[in-house]
């Protein structure tokens, strides 16, 4: 397909993203697109792209960072309209928008058919006000989720302009030489270790007080590394993590242990963990938590990596501790996101992202079609 000039957006400020924007927008270079970013000066500052890539780099005055959704909003509104004074979008094929707020980008839409990755957008459309939004921006928008659950909801709601695009790897991690580990890792047959700052805290509870996980950490000598905010009693095999790792830390510890550990609340919905991806990239074994929003990592492993409660824990963990052979099966290459099928499909229809306004399009509604990009 022709080289396109693309204009790749994240107006939100999370550092958590900073993986994933530079996946996806190392794809598209790679595919030969002429890619410009905006970016807030923080997150910019972190990627791997030259100065020259950025059309934009948002003042560090639109961060908002706090716990309050209104607030957030708030700033995302000032952000999209700065956006919008700033950016020419009628020099574009096509803008990606690499996070999307429903209320927010349907209040201040930057064009008309952009392409919108959803992350946990799916999941919304029980509330009346983020469904309307939606359909909104589905009117003159098309929309990329990351598997077939997460596209389900949108295409029974009616919209059926969405695309299946792989969420992608991170590069393989690379700790810093001399790092110090938050534990002593040391003396132990297996170290297994849960990322997350927000499991379940029920089913924490009941790890931490299972007498027969204790058990089974004290007899195969056994570390567990837990990373939630609330302190658990003191264990030699059971530690707990009440604080953000910096970067360095979490790597390192992430590739000290043999075993990664899942358990999302069952809030997590419609959604992926980053967490999968990053196992697949440094070849790590995994046990998820029984979690319908999860089931896409069985395509990752060469052994059943889930689990129902703390019984089936201790199963599987006895499983992986007796059998050197299972492994992550799928590699980062493996998942790189493909963007060909969505421009041509979509670019090659609209033309320039912003010179059709007048002309919006309509998905089709009768066919039912949607579609699929590895």
């Amino acid at each position: 397909m022709n080289r396109l000039k693309i204009l790749y957006v994240n107006y939100m400020l999370q550092p958590g993203h900073i993986n994933f924007d530079q996946i996806q927008v190392s794809a598209l270079l790679s595919e030969g697109h002429d890619v410009q970013l905006v970016m807030h000066r923080d997150i910019a500052r972190k990627l791997q792209f030259a100065s020259d890539r950025y059309a934009l780099i948002l003042p560090r005055w639109f961060a908002s960072d706090t716990k309050s959704p209104l607030q957030n909003r708030f700033f995302f509104l000032l952000t999209l309209l700065y956006i919008k004074l700033k950016i020419d979008f009628r020099q574009y094929d096509q803008v990606i928008v690499s996070n999307t707020d429903e209320i927010t980008l349907g209040l201040i839409p930057l064009c008309r058919h952009m392409g919108l990755i959803c992350h946990a957008n799916a999941g919304n459309f029980w509330s009346k006000v983020k469904s309307h939004f939606l359909h909104r921006l589905a009117r003159h928008n098309f929309f990329i989720v990351f598997n077939s659950r997460m596209q389900k909801p949108f295409l029974e709601h009616g919209i059926t302009d969405v695309f299946i695009l792989s969420h992608g790897c991170p590069p393989p991690f690379r700790p810093t030489p001399g790092i110090k580990l938050p534990t002593d890792c040391s003396g132990y047959d297996m170290v297994i270790f849960h990322p997350s700052m927000n499991p379940d805290p029920r089913f924490i509870n009941e790890l931490i007080t299972d007498r027969p996980l204790l058990q089974l950490l004290e007899e195969k000598n056994i570390l567990l590394i837990t990373h939630h905010a609330t302190a658990l009693p003191p264990s030699r095999h059971i530690f707990n993590i009440t604080q953000y790792l910096p970067k360095e830390q979490y790597q390192q510890l992430f590739v000290r242990a043999d075993i990664i550990l899942t358990a999302y609340p069952e809030s997590f919905s419609y959604q992926v963990s980053g967490v999968s991806y990053e196992c697949v990239a440094n070849g790590k074994k995994m046990l998820i938590r029984q979690n319908p929003s999860l089931a896409y990592c069985k395509d990752f492993f060469n052994y059943d990596p889930f689990f129902s409660n703390v019984q089936d824990l201790c199963q599987k963990i006895l499983f992986l501790y007796a059998h050197a052979e299972a492994k992550c099966t799928q590699t980062g290459p493996d998942l790189v996101p493909d963007y060909s099928e969505i421009l041509q499909h979509e670019t090659g229809k609209r033309g320039p992202a912003c010179r059709q306004e007048t002309h919006p399009h309509v998905p089709d509604r009768q066919t039912g079609s949607s579609h699929t990009t590895k």
